[in-house]
C-alpha cells in the first residue's frame, strides 16, 4: 500500500500513481512513452487478504 506504480507525465508535469491497497501486481496495461487515455486501466492488482 502506497508504493509508487506508475508515473504519467503530461506537459512535463510527472503525476505518481500509488497503490491505494496492499497487493502484488498482476498486469501492466501500458508501455513505457505510451500514450493513454483519460480513465485507461494501467495497472490491476491482486488484493491481499485482509
Amino acid at each position: 500500500m502506497g508504493q509508487p506504480l506508475v508515473c504519467v507525465e503530461a506537459m512535463k508535469m510527472e503525476m505518481w500513481q500509488h497503490a491505494r491497497a496492499a497487493g502484488t501486481v498482476r498486469a501492466v496495461h501500458v508501455a513505457p512513452k505510451a500514450s493513454v487515455r483519460s480513465g485507461a486501466l494501467l495497472v490491476e492488482l491482486t488484493l491481499e487478504a485482509s
